[in-house]
């Protein structure tokens, strides 16, 4: 794939203090991706669900700070969100162009392996990341990736939005459904059409899934703790498939696994 990063440049420090940066990375078909670059070491990095963005689910929740105190963090925002360019025809989204997209974005900051954490589409699209590059992975989460086993309709459902009585306050931030409706329909439209890369791979690698207890449906937990030799799974209790990412005890639950497969330093 032809890359060319354009627009980069250093940011202010954030607020943890470690080295920051951001950009975009231009796509063989004109699109250009946004990215966050923040910390030293290890890359962890994140990948939002739908109607979010890096900003508002990693950003707005301490995720990328927290996890940028020991680690290097790169937050991606799919195309069709965030700060990326948002084409408005479904062909734009097929599901392997969204993982093209992610290699692509870890070649320019010449990045060879990381740790791959995805909620809900990016949980999707870390899946099938480890059917198109198994070697590049070294440790996979999952967050709310269970939903999408019930279809995309789904999502807006009143299961999907559960009875949390009491969720965190960055919840209310995590989605914009209304933002963007035309580059979320195209998207909608795109990721369904069929693709090269499987979602069920043959995971080598651990796997950790965080869900949150009313997330529906999470029949792929059941799917993984089959498969997966290292499986490890989470849930947080009274959390739903929308207030998940909000609860600090996701970032915890992170941090945690991915310290204890980090390559030797």
């Amino acid at each position: 794939m032809k890359v060319l990063a354009i627009a980069l440049f250093c940011a202010a420090l954030s607020f943890s203090g470690a080295r920051a940066e951001e950009g975009w990375v231009q796509m063989s078909d004109g699109v250009r991706v946004h990215f966050v670059d923040q910390g030293e070491g290890v890359a962890v990095v994140l990948l939002h669900g739908m109607t979010g963005s890096a900003a508002s689910n990693y950003g707005e929740t301490g995720a990328i700070n927290a996890l940028a105190r020991s680690h290097r963090v790169i937050a991606i925002d799919f195309r069709g969100h965030g700060r990326s360019d948002k084409p408005t025809h479904a062909e734009a989204y097929r599901p392997d162009r969204l993982v093209e997209d992610v290699l692509a974005v870890l070649d320019d900051r010449k990045v060879q392996r990381a740790h791959f954490v995805g909620y809900s589409i990016g949980g999707w699209t870390v899946r099938r990341l480890v059917s198109a590059a198994p070697r590049r992975v070294l440790s996979v989460v999952l967050g709310g990736d269970g939903v999408f086993d019930g279809g995309w309709r789904a999502l807006g459902s009143e299961d999907a939005k559960g009875d949390d009585t009491s969720p965190p306050p960055a919840a209310s931030h995590l989605w914009d459904p209304k933002a963007d409706r035309p580059a979320y329909k195209a998207f909608g439209e795109g990721v369904s059409r069929p693709a090269t890369y499987s979602d069920r791979p043959p995971f080598e690698a651990p796997v950790l899934q965080i869900l949150g207890q009313f997330d529906y449906p999470n029949t792929m937990s059941k799917l993984l703790k089959r498969q997966v030799s290292d499986y490890r799974l989470v849930v947080l209790p009274g959390r739903t498939h929308l207030t998940a990412l909000a609860d600090p005890g996701f970032t915890q639950a992170i941090l945690r696994f991915i310290d204890d497969d980090d390559p030797v330093r």
